[in-house]
């Protein structure tokens, strides 16, 4: 965290100039099969899990 945001934001740890939480991320295809061509079009994924000091807290995105 770079700057206080603190009246826009309620979340811990986003909450802290210099605070810095630990998190794990993976990418992934997530309609066909590995090795599948890259000209058809297929959603692509992302996961994020930031392990807070209030317990864990996953994002998933998909396109």
């Amino acid at each position: 965290v770079t700057h206080d945001i603190s009246d826009i934001c309620d979340i811990d740890m986003l909450l802290g100039i210099g605070k810095k939480t630990p998190c794990a991320v993976r990418f992934s295809t997530t309609a066909l099969e590995r090795g599948s061509p890259e000209y058809i079009r297929d959603a692509k994924g992302m996961a994020v899990k930031f392990f807070t000091q209030e317990g864990n807290w996953d994002w998933v995105c998909l396109n």
